[in-house]
């Protein structure tokens, strides 16, 4: 996506008085709709000092808000957070831009700026909460490879930021449930492809952790796209429904479990049962 020939906005990381053209730009994209609570410059900065819903303040991280400017004057705004600068999960909070012609691609380039430092910061997954009545953001959403966790009002977006990443921090959880199950004495490596990046597995009787790198001749590899496996590792879809769907690939489709052939596809619904996410219709302001 290019900027039209006005070039692309100056982004900037959050400076006290920035709230009054913030709420400015709110108004003038959204104009009353507020909610049951009038948001002015005083309740923004209020409610991001104070660092509501669990995350951090501004003041504590004030990276976590992208002004965007052009000529000196804000033309859109991205707050995303993490609970601590170097938690795995990340959630973008508000995004903002000015109406116009450039309107999309302004709210890209902050996207791909926000993503781009959580991924320094050490994110493995963002997730972004969305009204599906909203065609700009879920379309925005779409082009940067976020897959749809909900079929409720209020919708959650999430895409991986690393494979690696992700797998490693799941692998406790995965190994207690390997345990809880007849799959727990399974030995071998799984290893996940996504096209763009791939990670393995080791998986032990139990005992689950990342691989140092993909085996030649892994006991099963997984061959999917970044969002098919995002909605996997999450539990918003089961990898039987992937298969059948034609989502997801495997190989081999049967694996041996103490002498006893079983499908490939049993394993993964263990490792990652499905736990559909609900959530009330939520409103910002």
């Amino acid at each position: 996506m290019t900027m039209a020939r006005r070039g692309a906005p100056k982004v900037r990381h959050y400076q006290p008085g920035d709230e009054r053209d913030i709420v400015h730009l709110f108004h003038a994209a959204y104009g009353s709709a507020t909610g049951p609570t009038k948001l002015t410059a005083k309740v923004w900065r209020s409610m991001h000092e104070r660092g509501w819903w669990n995350r951090p303040s501004v003041v504590e991280d004030p990276e976590c808000v992208l002004i965007a400017e052009r000529g000196g004057k804000t033309v859109g705004y991205l707050v995303f957070h993490q609970r601590t600068p170097k938690a795995s999960q990340a959630f973008l909070q508000e995004l903002c831009v000015k109406p116009g012609p450039d309107a999309e691609a302004i709210a890209h380039f902050l996207v791909e700026r926000a993503l781009a430092i959580l991924r320094r910061r050490g994110a493995d997954a963002v997730t972004w909460m969305l009204s599906p009545e909203d065609p700009f953001a879920s379309g925005l959403a779409d082009t940067f490879g976020f897959e749809k966790l909900l079929r409720e009002p209020t919708v959650f977006m999430a895409a991986l930021v690393s494979l690696a990443s992700a797998l490693k921090e799941l692998a406790p959880t995965l190994g207690e449930r390997l345990r809880a199950s007849d799959f727990g004495t399974w030995a071998g490596s799984i290893v996940f492809d996504i096209g763009e990046e791939q990670a393995a597995l080791q998986v032990d009787r139990g005992k689950v952790r990342l691989a140092d790198a993909a085996p030649a001749e892994p006991a099963l590899t997984v061959r999917t796209e970044q969002g098919t496996l995002c909605r996997l590792l999450m539990g918003a879809l089961r990898a039987e429904e992937a298969y059948q769907q034609d989502w997801l690939s495997l190989r081999p489709i049967e694996i041996n479990v103490d002498g006893e052939t079983r499908q490939a596809l049993e394993l993964l619904d263990v490792l990652f049962p499905e736990n559909r996410w609900t959530l009330p219709r939520a409103h910002s302001w």
